[in-house]
């Protein structure tokens, strides 16, 4: 082992993207896992819920907030309620919407197709505890 190797193994962060567009899960793992992360999607809210409770915790799950089974906010509520504080990974709202709905999300990335953008604000995210009391708006 060279001087610049761990002797712990690396541990890859870990994104859950719930969206109802297969497009923008395809186009999320491909750009993730080219930057490093695990990703786990799901296309409905109670897919995602499921998928959660299966999966470590995620370090960031981004959240549609428009879906066909529910919206984002039925989803957090869903999700508390099924996981408790330590297991709840941060929500952070990724929708072309440009309000953000009242909520325990920690933040809201806006859908522009700037992938540099996305990119860079889910490393924020997942880089810095971000608490509920902190709510950022990433446009």
């Amino acid at each position: 082992m060279n001087k610049h190797q761990s002797k712990r193994p690396f541990q890859r962060k870990i994104i859950m993207m719930i969206d109802d567009s297969k497009e923008v899960l395809k186009l999320g793992q491909i750009i993730f896992e080219n930057d490093g992360f695990q990703v786990f999607t799901a296309a409905t809210g109670k897919r995602g819920l499921e998928v959660l409770s299966r999966i470590k915790s995620p370090n960031l799950i981004l959240l549609d907030m428009h879906m066909k089974d529910m919206d984002g906010v039925i989803f957090l509520e869903k999700f508390e309620e099924q996981f408790n504080e330590e297991q709840r990974a941060p929500v952070v709202f990724y929708s072309a919407d440009d309000t953000v709905p009242k909520s325990n999300a920690i933040g809201f990335i806006k859908k522009s197709g700037n992938l540099e953008k996305l990119l860079s604000a889910v490393h924020f995210y997942v880089n810095k505890n971000v608490t509920r009391n902190e709510r950022i708006i990433s446009k």
